[in-house]
């Protein structure tokens, strides 16, 4: 087994989990929800293709833009797909978690919630 063939193993064998677990659809690609992806906040409409934003790339900044070039409750599915890449990557690439410290949205989140900053 190479690492590739290993690390798609995985990745079946967690959709597949998934899948039966919570009974959702993960049979489609990124490319096949981005024409009819439309916002919609409840979890059956969220969670799925955020999971499928994760399962379709191979590394963390990848799944988190795809997630977000779908649009909808894009905001909720970056998270959901960041945080499963992260897990699975074990960690967040330097250069993103520079750019997300650094950014005007992470400033305000210090200023309503001071204890984060520390």
């Amino acid at each position: 087994f190479s690492v590739s063939d290993l690390c798609y193993s995985v990745r079946g064998l967690f959709r597949n989990f998934i899948a039966e677990k919570f009974r959702y659809d993960l049979n489609y690609t990124v490319e096949q929800i981005r024409p009819v992806y439309s916002f919609d906040s409840s979890s059956e409409y969220s969670v799925p293709p955020s999971i499928v934003c994760f399962l379709d790339f191979t590394d963390y900044e990848s799944a988190v833009r795809n997630a977000v070039s779908l649009g909808g409750d894009a905001d909720t599915m970056a998270c959901i797909a960041g945080g499963i890449a992260e897990a699975y990557y074990k960690k967040i690439p330097e250069e993103n978690y520079h750019s997300f410290i650094g950014s005007p949205s992470f400033h305000k989140v210090k200023i309503t919630f001071p204890s984060m900053s520390q």
